[in-house]
């Protein structure tokens, strides 16, 4: 069988997913067909979604979606960047449907395409790198683990290791780019409470540390985020909002979250979390 991606005839069968795929480009020739559902392509490469409950691009479907997309593209002739952009709008669409995204990811993607980086990586590995770029490029981070399992289930390390390849093609500027606190504080109290007061409450508290901070030494660490939680739910003595569940959310110890906040108040002169309990921060 001839690779309609790259034309080459060598092959590689995975016995644990059931693939064969191409030894060259790493396009998936044969897929098992686990589950049947219904996905239109249209007249422009995109993925219609249709009413079946289940996700596109899960376990079941992976197989599926791959065998429809060669049989599409043999039967078109789309290009092999074409392929790939389909699957990566395919993934963007859980993060984002602004048309400007879409265009910069199709446009990563060729560029990265022309320099042979993506050669012995699959069509999904490719959109997951594509997209965690993306997304940290535009101040919109999302982890590793949802940007590979959220659609697809992808290899994490070889993500990882697609993705920083795709940093330094650029330069590593997107090391350098400023992550949107507004949007870091909405993802995560959205995830702690459906109560939207507390996502004015945590960035209250934000916009207090902000000058702070500037004119500190102080480095913001991973943890910085959930720590500013932890110091609004106390400040706005929120029983609702836990250290517990801060943590189970966040997926950060309660050491870790109890540490940076202590660093937090040490700012502001204070030594314990019992100290702003129910005031406002001066």
């Amino acid at each position: 069988m001839k690779c309609v991606e790259c034309g080459s005839i060598q092959k590689t069968f995975d016995e644990r997913l059931g693939e064969m795929t191409c030894s060259e480009c790493g396009l998936v020739l044969i897929s098992e067909l686990f589950e049947e559902t219904v996905s239109m392509v249209s007249s422009k490469g995109d993925f219609v979604h249709s009413g079946d409950k289940g996700r596109l691009g899960s376990a079941e479907l992976r197989g599926k979606l791959n065998t429809m997309l060669m049989n599409y593209a043999v039967k078109t002739k789309v290009s092999p960047i074409d392929k790939g952009v389909v699957f990566c709008n395919m993934l963007l669409s859980n993060f984002s449907s602004t048309p400007y995204l879409k265009q910069r990811a199709e446009r990563i993607y060729s560029d990265v395409y022309k320099t042979g980086k993506f050669h012995n990586h699959t069509l999904e590995e490719r959109a997951c790198a594509v997209i965690y770029y993306l997304l940290r490029e535009n101040g919109t981070p999302v982890s590793y683990h949802d940007v590979c399992k959220v659609e697809f289930q992808s290899n994490q390390k070889k993500v990882k290791n697609l993705s920083k390849k795709i940093m330094k093609h650029y330069g590593n500027s997107v090391l350098r780019k400023p992550i949107s606190h507004e949007y870091m504080i909405e993802k995560l109290t959205s995830s702690l409470t459906d109560d939207k007061v507390f996502y004015s409450q945590v960035k209250s508290i934000h916009d207090f540390y902000e000058p702070i901070i500037e004119s500190s030494y102080y480095n913001r660490p991973p943890t910085y985020y959930v720590a500013l939680c932890w110091i609004a739910s106390n400040c706005n003595l929120r029983k609702d909002i836990t250290c517990s569940l801060i943590s189970d959310k966040s997926g950060y110890s309660r050491t870790a979250i109890r540490d940076t906040t202590k660093a937090l108040l040490a700012l502001i002169g204070k030594k314990h979390v019992k100290e702003i309990k129910g005031k406002e921060l001066k």
